[in-house]
């Protein structure tokens, strides 16, 4: 039977700000548009130095106008340009340097709500991405060397750190 770990979906990207981290592909499947019915990569980040924590999600399209987009972030993450055919699975544990920004966005009870998001624009990038070979300037590290320690770092439930500040 399988545990079910509602925290660790709850706490994916809380607590992380916007920045650039080093990130693993943690997961990573394949999807079809249901707007336009384009093939995609639907990846998770994690942000390596903070322990793997999931950062966020991004979509790859591998067809139609985001088809661009997409293919140089597959570039970056380490895919050679005319690959013809790839599964989603050989992406897993490929890393790359993301550029996150806070995206705010309505919910479907008219609330708001916010998550990270890919930053496309990033100067120097390619679609928000850098090779793990050509670091970025400005990566976001945990302090002192050890992420459960960090401000930017979602406290680990169960984790024997004290954060409180008093």
């Amino acid at each position: 039977m399988a545990r079910l770990n509602w925290s660790d979906a709850e706490n994916a990207g809380k607590g992380f700000g916007p920045g650039v981290y080093l990130c693993d592909v943690l997961r990573a499947e394949e999807g079809v548009s249901k707007k336009s019915g384009d093939p995609y990569f639907k990846v998770k980040l994690g942000a390596v130095a903070f322990g793997n924590r999931e950062l966020c999600d991004d979509f790859l399209m591998l067809g139609g106008k985001g088809a661009n987009i997409g293919l140089r972030k597959l570039i970056a993450l380490g895919i050679p340009k005319g690959m013809e055919t790839l599964d989603a699975h050989r992406l897993i544990g490929k890393r790359v340097y993301a550029c996150v920004d806070i995206e705010e966005w309505e919910k479907s009870n008219g609330t708001m709500g916010t998550s990270l998001k890919v930053n496309i624009k990033a100067l120097g990038s390619e679609m928000g991405y850098w090779p793990e070979a050509s670091k970025p300037e400005g990566v976001i590290e945990p302090a002192g060397g050890d992420w459960r320690k960090s401000e930017a770092a979602p406290a680990v439930p169960g984790s024997d750190v004290d954060d409180t500040p008093f």
